[in-house]
């Protein structure tokens, strides 16, 4: 640079230069493109490098920074021994990172929350959703659980894609629980508690599901799967025990049936057990149909204040008859001094029998 005016040399060397001082901007332009150019200036003290007609300034080889950072006009980026960091230019709080995909390369890898009730968020706006992606079969990514924006939002756990089962069960949860190395033995389990709030704003559980190992020897497990409620106030306890051993059910109480339509007879070796209004009045049947369609009224409501057996004292004597109405309907009738009758059982069959 002499006087100020730039002096153009052709397959020469500057060796041993320590600087170039401008009053001005400096400009460099290599490969004989005089459109396309480096501009170096210092502007409010800071020293600042522009490709001046380009669309951007390229780096050829690898860029190191040690331990300094990279300045925007609102971010900061910076990166230790453990950290890479975007923060504003105070660092003293961090930027949002906008991405297509982030990668965690290693088994150790992690995204770690370094806040509490930090949080993960979806759009902003309802519909919006995110999800949880595993890969099928090597093949695609199919989705097993979204969080949902809605105007009550909520979390989705399953599947509906074209690699699920069309005629069997595919599992699209599973809930896991052992205890490593150590053994485990009857008694153990896992379970699932729901909490719910009540008046006072107290949120406290209010039911849960347990299962249980009741044996726990390999190749002879028996399971309990254990339902319980929260009556008065007290801690949730065991209304409904399925047990595998037998494959039964208890109940820590009664069984309420509502009255129904007679449902028919069921699958082989099986009994439905029901209540139905009884013909003619408004009063309850408890009733058993077999596989073969007979159907068993076992129990019956004796409400109606008009009845012989309100009416007559204790130790009366009755007659007791079998009747067959029709050719398909067996009654146990119990028939009283005055000529009444009260029916104590009655068995149907499905079709004729004589």
């Amino acid at each position: 640079m002499i006087g100020g005016s730039l002096v153009e040399r052709s397959n020469h060397t500057l060796s041993n230069v320590s600087s170039l001082i401008s009053s001005g901007t400096i400009t460099i332009k290599p490969s004989g493109d005089i459109d396309d150019y480096f501009t170096f200036s210092t502007a409010s003290d800071i020293p600042t490098i522009t490709a001046t007609g380009a669309a951007s300034l390229g780096i050829g080889s690898d860029i190191t920074l040690g331990a300094n950072k990279i300045k925007f006009t609102h971010t900061t980026l910076l990166g230790d021994a453990s950290y890479f960091k975007l923060q504003n230019p105070a660092e003293d709080d961090y930027r949002a990172l906008y991405c297509h995909s982030i990668f965690l390369s290693t088994s150790t890898a992690a995204i770690n929350f370094q806040a509490q009730a930090a949080a993960l968020h979806t759009g902003g706006a309802d519909g919006y959703y995110a999800k949880f992606n595993a890969l099928d079969s090597g093949s695609v990514w199919a989705e097993v659980a979204r969080w949902m924006s809605a105007a009550d939002p909520y979390f989705q756990i399953g599947r509906d894609d074209t690699g699920v089962a069309v005629n069997a069960v595919t599992d699209m949860l599973v809930l896991q629980a052992g205890a490593g190395a150590n053994n485990e033995s009857a008694g153990f389990g896992l379970g699932l508690s729901i909490k719910l709030g009540n008046a006072a704003s107290e949120v406290e559980e209010r039911a849960s599901i347990d299962v249980t190992l009741a044996t726990a020897t390999n190749g002879a497990e028996d399971a309990n799967m254990i339902f319980n409620l929260m009556d008065g106030g007290a801690a949730p306890s065991a209304i409904l025990t399925l047990t595998g051993a037998d494959k039964s059910a208890s109940f820590a109480s009664y069984v309420s049936l509502t009255e129904m339509a007679a449902p028919g007879a069921g699958a082989a070796n099986t009994a439905r057990v029901y209540a139905l209004e009884g013909a003619g009045d408004a009063l309850t049947d408890l009733c058993a149909v077999f596989q073969d369609g007979t159907v068993d009224v076992f129990a019956q409501e004796a409400t109606e204040p008009d009845s012989p057996i309100f009416q007559f004292p204790d130790n009366t004597c009755l007659g007791l008859t079998m009747r067959k109405p029709d050719r398909k309907t067996i009654q146990f009738v119990a028939t009283f001094p005055d000529g009444r009758d009260f029916v104590m059982r009655e068995i149907r069959y499905p079709t004729e029998r004589w």
